[in-house]
């Protein structure tokens, strides 16, 4: 009986290792390994739970499932090339580890012996994760500023004047808002210890911003300015005419 179980695991746990890596259920797996545990290993006679067979196919049991959620956890969207690096150098994997190839089966990565590497293996996903969060923020940035975010420029006629037509900007409330909201964003961003990744774009960010909010800040300022003194000293005949050449 131990050796038909022995025979019927290895031979299953062979058949998930030819498995595509973007192509298995390990979901599935799990629930599978998870039944090994609950019923067919915990169903063996306790004098075969003895046996050194018995005890190496437990072990090989517990590591599939300790392996198993980890290979889960790799095939996040948020996994990068560098992340897979890492991953490599943490193993000290002797390959190049390509999760889209059609060659990379899920004995690719239980090779590596994940379950030794439980926390590391779990610190990056995380990372990627977070730092995936960032690369969608920085993301949403360029597409507020770059498509979304218009300046209304309003052209007014000077026609009595050599000045011609002169622009004057609209309402910027809706503008400032953004650059209040973005500023705190990225403040937010350089304050996070998965930046580094992205500091420079994030520190270019900051100025870009910082520089926009400068340049809005001081047009409406002189653009005050402005309409306060040209009805004085460019309509107003009796002052216009008081003025020097």
């Amino acid at each position: 009986q131990a050796w038909d179980l022995i025979s019927h695991v290895q031979c299953q746990f062979s058949d998930w290792m030819t498995t595509t890596f973007k192509g298995c259920n390990v979901g599935d797996l799990q629930d599978e390994v998870t039944k090994m545990k609950t019923k067919q290993l915990k169903a063996m006679p306790s004098k075969a739970k003895a046996w050194s067979c018995f005890v190496g196919l437990e072990k090989e049991v517990n590591e599939m499932a300790n392996s198993l959620p980890l290979c889960g956890e790799l095939r996040s969207k948020a996994m990068r090339d560098r992340h897979w690096q890492e991953l490599i150098e943490l193993t000290r994997c002797p390959v190049v580890l390509d999760p889209e190839a059609d060659d990379f089966t899920l004995a690719n990565l239980i090779d590596l012996k994940l379950h030794a590497y439980k926390t590391q293996v779990e610190d990056i996903v995380e990372k990627a994760t977070k730092e995936l969060q960032i690369e969608v923020s920085l993301g949403k940035l360029g597409e507020t500023w770059n498509d979304n975010v218009q300046f209304q420029i309003n052209y007014e006629e000077c026609s009595r004047t050599e000045y011609g037509e002169i622009m004057l900007i609209g309402s910027t409330e809706q503008i400032m808002e953004q650059l209040e909201t973005d500023n705190n964003t990225l403040q937010t961003m350089q304050a996070n210890k998965y930046v580094n990744f992205f500091k420079e774009k994030v520190d270019t960010w900051v100025y870009n911003i910082s520089t926009i909010e400068s340049c809005v800040t001081k047009w409406i300022e002189i653009q005050r300015q402005w309409d306060s003194l040209y009805p004085i000293f460019i309509l107003s005949a009796d002052i216009k005419e008081q003025l020097p050449e």
